[in-house]
């Protein structure tokens, strides 16, 4: 039972990557039925976690928020930060679709400081590019270049295409080398 739940997890998980949201939710279900019979709760955490992925794909944006509010309830009680990073950041994912950036910024903020504890550094720049894009998307430019320069630096060390993505994010931004600089700053020797 465990492997079949493990491996339907997965499913979900690589559904959601590819865009396939219906056939995720399906599996995530099946997922979390089999991890609720087993009592494996970071299964069923990761499963809600997936299965809310799955709904916010598909624009079921309050019951996305429930099953994503379990996961980190689940959590919490097991003290699983990576689970709780990882929750936070498909909240922040509903809370983007509904409008509700102030509440996408504060769960990624949250779900950043997580990863950066757990010196997951691939996950930490991840989150700060998702980060930047909120921020960029309220007219907050300047913490939007600062998340993506961050994100930039820690990309270089360990993900060179991703790290050219982030690249481009700041060239559209507009660097803060190249247009933060004061004129009284470019006359300096």
């Amino acid at each position: 039972m465990f492997g079949e739940a493990a491996a339907l997890i997965d499913l979900g998980s690589v559904c959601n990557k590819l865009g396939r949201y219906a056939e995720a939710a399906d599996h995530s279900r099946q997922a979390l039925s089999i991890c609720r019979v087993m009592g494996h709760q970071r299964n069923e955490g990761l499963s809600l976690r997936q299965l809310g992925s799955a709904l916010l794909g598909m624009g079921e944006l309050d019951k996305a928020m429930i099953h994503l509010h379990q996961s980190l309830d689940i959590s919490h009680k097991l003290g699983s930060p990576g689970l709780q990073a990882f929750a936070l950041q498909s909240m922040a994912g509903v809370c983007r679709e509904r409008g509700q950036n102030a509440d996408a910024v504060d769960h990624l903020k949250k779900a950043a400081a997580l990863y950066r504890a757990q010196r997951s550094d691939h996950d930490y720049a991840e989150i700060l590019i998702d980060l930047g894009t909120v921020l960029s998307g309220m007219d907050r430019l300047c913490e939007a270049r600062e998340s993506w320069e961050e994100a930039h630096a820690i990309l270089t060390e360990l993900d060179f295409q991703q790290a050219a993505l982030v690249s481009k994010l700041l060239e559209h931004a507009g660097h803060p080398r190249t247009s933060g600089t004061s004129d009284a700053a470019k006359d300096q020797p």
